[in-house]
């Protein structure tokens, strides 16, 4: 399956446009980056912790990850944090900073 067919798929059973327009998520984004070593691109779903909690327990999210990674070199599925969630996850640093050894 090529990216273009994957991010075409607007059935219901589908992470991206479909699962946006039924509201199983907030926003769905396509980013192609510029031309470089490490990466192409990423697809990226925004949404609240259980909408991509569902997602990714979606048995057809599952299976196009599998299908995927059949022709995508180093496909990866990684959660991220943004808004609310980047102020929580930058508490737990402050946290870790406060007890790190200080260097002189």
């Amino acid at each position: 399956m090529l990216p273009s067919e994957t991010i075409g798929r607007e059935g219901p059973d589908r992470a991206g446009p479909g699962h946006q327009a039924a509201g199983r998520v907030e926003r769905f984004t396509v980013t192609l980056l510029s031309p470089n070593a490490v990466m192409g691109g990423f697809m990226q779903l925004l949404g609240t912790g259980a909408q991509l909690a569902a997602v990714r327990d979606d048995p057809e999210f599952q299976r196009l990850i599998v299908e995927s990674s059949l022709i995508v070199d180093d496909l990866t599925v990684i959660d991220g944090y943004v808004d609310d969630g980047l102020a929580a996850q930058m508490a737990l640093f402050q946290e870790a900073i406060a007890k790190a050894p200080q260097m002189a």
